[in-house]
């Protein structure tokens, strides 16, 4: 649990340096608008992630898309 909070420490530190105009330590990453359902699939297959969460993870996606569906 401390390693996954120290990770999405760095996540959202990258984030503000972006916003900020100051170089992070890489571009943040966004996440795809809309997994499709068969992509989706294939890459959880590919990357042997249990999830999408697990996807984003191994991914080092940094945003995420919150609203309504």
């Amino acid at each position: 649990m401390i390693l996954m909070r120290l990770s999405e420490s760095k996540h959202r530190k990258r984030v503000f340096r972006a916003l900020e105009h100051r170089t992070p330590d890489r571009t943040p990453v966004d996440e795809p608008p809309g997994w499709r359902t068969d992509v989706g699939a294939e890459l959880l297959a590919y990357l042997g992630a249990r999830n999408f969460e697990e996807a984003r993870r191994m991914l080092g996606i940094d945003l995420r898309l919150i609203g309504a569906t």
